[in-house]
């Protein structure tokens, strides 16, 4: 079963970057701006480990017979709370058992969501695509995936519409994250996050992983010849890699 952990200030903006670049249609509020929705909170999802290892185990076929394996990051709207937490506790292959659509633009996924009454959360997921055609096919921005074993939930992002309207996103300079995780309130400003390097550390900088990779998502630290990150599935760049000394 997946568990949920709180974020750091720079997996937020990695976050709120991913849902603002994704977007088919831009914000009147900026290149920056979530809106017509505000995010409330964010959290991690941790995979358990039968999920983690079904999910390698489908990347591992696909990367056999497909030359150039895609992945790529898509939003997916549960339809309701008891679908969210199916999907927490089985993984999306445990949940469903037929064919999902996954949208790179979290606005398309949230409007499209079948939810009568929508509750108000979103699943961003890294999708492997494969052979289009054959496991996957794309039509107007979608990606509809035929093997769901190939989706894994990396954040689980809770958001509400923006209360008044024409009202305007939370400021560049003020950060997006609120103090304390919460589901019913906006966040409250704090100080602004230190600066903080994404570039492999030398053997110096952290010698418990001489040599060591930093994943460019999660941050978590692996070994200098991991391929991908155990914590949200990430595959690490192959040509950023720090050989081991």
């Amino acid at each position: 079963m997946s568990s949920l952990k709180a974020v750091s200030g720079v997996t937020w903006d990695r976050v709120i970057q991913t849902w603002t670049q994704q977007l088919r249609n831009k914000s009147e509020f900026g290149d920056g701006s979530t809106h017509p929705y505000q995010v409330v909170n964010i959290e991690m999802v941790a995979p358990g480990r039968d999920q983690l290892e079904d999910f390698e185990a489908r990347r591992n076929e696909l990367d056999q017979r497909v030359a150039k394996l895609e992945t790529i990051q898509a939003f997916y709207a549960p339809s309701t709370e008891e679908v969210l937490q199916r999907i927490l506790k089985e993984g999306f292959s445990g949940a469903f058992a037929g064919e999902l659509t996954f949208c790179p633009d979290a606005t398309q996924a949230i409007q499209e969501s079948l939810s009568v009454r929508p509750i108000n959360k979103l699943l961003l997921c890294r999708v492997v695509l494969g052979s289009k055609g054959v496991d996957y096919t794309e039509i107007h921005g979608k990606y509809r995936i035929k093997f769901i074993r190939g989706v894994m939930p990396s954040f689980l992002i809770t958001f509400k519409p923006f209360e008044a309207e024409g009202a305007k996103p939370v400021p560049e300079a003020a950060p997006r994250w609120p103090s304390e995780p919460s589901r019913d309130q906006a966040p409250e400003p704090v100080a602004p996050p230190k600066e903080v390097s994404m570039k492999p550390l030398t053997a110096e900088e952290n010698p418990e992983i001489p040599g060591g990779r930093q994943c460019d998502f999660c941050t978590k630290w692996h070994q200098w010849n991991a391929r991908y990150c155990t914590r949200c599935g990430a595959r690490l760049d192959l040509n950023d890699r720090v050989p081991k000394k």
